[in-house]
């Protein structure tokens, strides 16, 4: 309890919203929750003028969604290629029950790549500095969690890194 009430928050993003970009430093995790859906492209899919482009792109997909999602349940931005454009193909779709960033609780991390929500999302952002100020009142918990994250690091040592990972297997 003292972790969701410290530690967590909700954010609802609107269609188009960047959630983050490649190179942003990151110090929390994200949860999407029953509604909604992400799209993440890893930078390793872009080539370096296609990440302006594409920004450029987002911008204008974003704007257009401003103006026509005046409600919840506007549909006309669920079609993620209004969002990403030439890049949906490329990109990866983020939804209920998926996260991003869970190398951000566990080690300094910089986010891989782009981030935006083509329709409304709701998500649970969960901070790592809380967190972590939670642990350190609760020993026995701090040790269990340790030994998870050092597996966490040993896995992410060993896979291309990225904002979107299959948690290690603890058994």
């Amino acid at each position: 309890r003292h972790v969701c009430c410290d530690a967590m928050s909700d954010h609802t993003a609107q269609p188009g919203e960047f959630i983050f970009h490649a190179g942003d430093a990151c110090t929390v995790m994200r949860f999407v929750t029953e509604e909604g859906q992400l799209k993440y492209l890893h930078r390793n899919d872009l080539r370096a003028e296609d990440s302006k482009n594409m920004q450029a792109h987002m911008s204008q997909a974003f704007e257009k969604a401003k103006r026509i999602n005046s409600m919840k349940s506007s549909p006309s931005m669920n079609r993620s290629g209004d969002i990403v454009g030439e890049w949906d193909e490329t990109s990866k779709k983020v939804g209920p029950g998926q996260f991003l960033s869970e190398a951000a609780i566990w080690t300094l991390w910089e986010n891989c790549g782009m981030c935006v929500s083509f329709a409304w999302c709701n998500m649970i952002v969960f901070a790592a500095e809380d967190f972590q100020s939670v642990l350190t009142q609760y020993p026995e918990m701090h040790w269990i969690v340790v030994l998870y994250a050092r597996q966490f690091i040993l896995v992410l040592n060993k896979t291309l890194i990225s904002d979107l990972m299959t948690p290690p297997s603890v058994n």
